[in-house]
């Protein structure tokens, strides 16, 4: 399985194949973008695809993609699984038509007992351009996911977050702006962005439950602020970047190691050769996650 997930101008890629053991590792690298416009030039994205496949050497590969989630659109709606008419009026009222003929939409529950849902609008002409390009490589794609939804698949299999009442996914980001991602009773609860100032937290957009949220703020200024007593908000924190300086990720993931794990698939897989990697510049390869759905690792 080669796992790719792009963040920003890079493309990030490892090859995992099953052993007695366990999964192995046997490859992994990046490709920088010359652009950020790689998805309107076919050609482009074909040449990623080939230097991929020509660096892992695979004869009948099989990808599993995560596309930056800047491509997509997130919003929210409601919907009533008894009622599809009211859903259907409310989405006409609230969705311009000339967008949906552009668009795939998703939605999936936003929290237990609540009509919310979070919709994610996915671009056909992006969609039918990955296909053409699979296709024209004999190739095949398991599966398409996009950035800390494909990260949160990773905390599933190689932590086996799974097993715990709820866990959070905190990806840091550009200038201290974060995305998060809480999940209750392996059901997405909510998802926000923060940005980290003065030592203080600020909220860019949110979806979920505001008191849930609002808890994990105060749990993250206490972190920012070196506070002893932390009042966890979630059983675990995973956490990961897709950018070069970690520095933050550090100070904060020591100020609570007990609870705070790195979100890292080189921390628990194996890899064909001995060789040491560091887990810190590994870190974007945690949008992966989405090539490990349902194995056992």
């Amino acid at each position: 399985m080669i796992a790719i997930s792009q963040s920003g101008d890079k493309f990030y890629y490892l090859n995992w194949v099953p052993s007695e053991s366990g999964l192995i590792i046997t490859k992994y690298g990046n490709v920088k973008l010359n652009d950020l416009s790689l998805f309107k030039n076919k050609n482009e994205l074909n040449q990623i695809f080939l230097h991929i496949i020509s660096d892992i050497k695979a004869d009948s590969p099989i990808f599993s993609l995560s596309v930056d989630q800047r491509n997509l659109i997130f919003s929210s709606s409601y919907i009533d699984v008894n009622n599809s008419e009211l859903f259907d009026w409310y989405k006409g009222q609230t969705q311009d038509p000339n967008l949906n003929e552009e668009m795939d939409n998703y939605y999936y529950p936003m929290h237990k007992n609540s009509l919310k849902h979070l919709s994610i609008s996915f671009p056909k002409f992006l969609r039918k351009m990955i296909k053409e390009n699979i296709e024209t490589l004999n190739a095949h794609l398991h599966n398409l996911n996009t950035g800390i939804f494909s990260a949160e698949n990773g905390a599933r299999a190689w932590f086996h977050a799974s097993k715990l009442d709820s866990y959070l996914i905190w990806k840091f980001g550009k200038n201290k702006k974060d995305e998060l991602l809480l999940i209750k009773e392996n059901s997405l609860a909510s998802y926000f962005s923060i940005s980290r100032k003065n030592k203080k937290v600020n909220l860019n957009w949110q979806f979920g439950n505001d008191e849930e949220i609002n808890n994990i703020c105060e749990y993250i200024n206490n972190l920012m602020k070196n506070k002893k007593k932390l009042n966890q908000p979630c059983d675990k924190i995973y956490v990961y970047s897709c950018i070069d300086k970690v520095e933050d990720l550090k100070k904060i993931q020591k100020q609570d190691e007990r609870n705070i794990i790195l979100l890292n698939p080189f921390s628990i897989l194996d890899m064909i050769d001995s060789k040491k990697v560091n887990l810190y510049d590994t870190l974007p390869f945690a949008e992966t996650g989405n090539a490990f759905g349902g194995i056992d690792v």
